[in-house]
């Protein structure tokens, strides 16, 4: 009996060491979002510029430009958490400007961020189409399911 609780030990101990490289792996790959992103619409320009805080948190500043003013509309930390990573949006006119926290999946090629508990959007998920194009995408997946999609260029620095 004792040999199958060490086996069992074991077993987890080296798929939670995989699970957390593979997490490492992934935040790291995000490091392309460090920069100044402009997405530009007829309506609106709305700029995010991401940085590296430190080894396991990205930060970001999103922007409105409402005429000649830049108005700061929300705050976004990336962060590495154990085997996970996590998207903490804080809209500073929305939910009390409380932080709003998102839990990655597993994307092939894309940066997936899921809260099923939140109402709009209950997805969002960054496509870095190259190092200097990226779509967010804002969605939601109840039955009056709602896609905003945000088309990034990278500004020369």
């Amino acid at each position: 009996m004792k040999s199958y609780i060490l086996v069992f030990f074991l077993i987890s101990f080296v798929f939670s060491d995989v699970s957390i490289t593979q997490s490492k792996e992934m935040f790291e790959k995000f490091n392309q979002s460090i920069g100044v992103w402009v997405s530009e619409s007829p309506t609106q320009t709305i700029i995010e510029k991401w940085d590296r805080i430190a080894s396991a948190k990205f930060e970001a500043l999103s922007f409105k430009v409402v005429g000649t003013d830049t108005i700061l509309i929300e705050v976004i930390e990336l962060l590495l958490q154990n085997d996970s990573i996590f998207y903490n949006p804080r809209v500073l006119d929305q939910n009390k400007g409380e932080v709003i926290s998102f839990k990655m999946c597993d994307e092939e090629n894309k940066f997936r961020f899921v809260n099923l508990s939140h109402d709009f959007p209950n997805e969002i998920i960054y496509n870095f189409i190259n190092e200097n194009q990226l779509v967010v995408q804002l969605k939601s997946s109840t039955e009056n399911s709602k896609e905003i999609n945000f088309y990034f260029k990278r500004l020369n620095q």
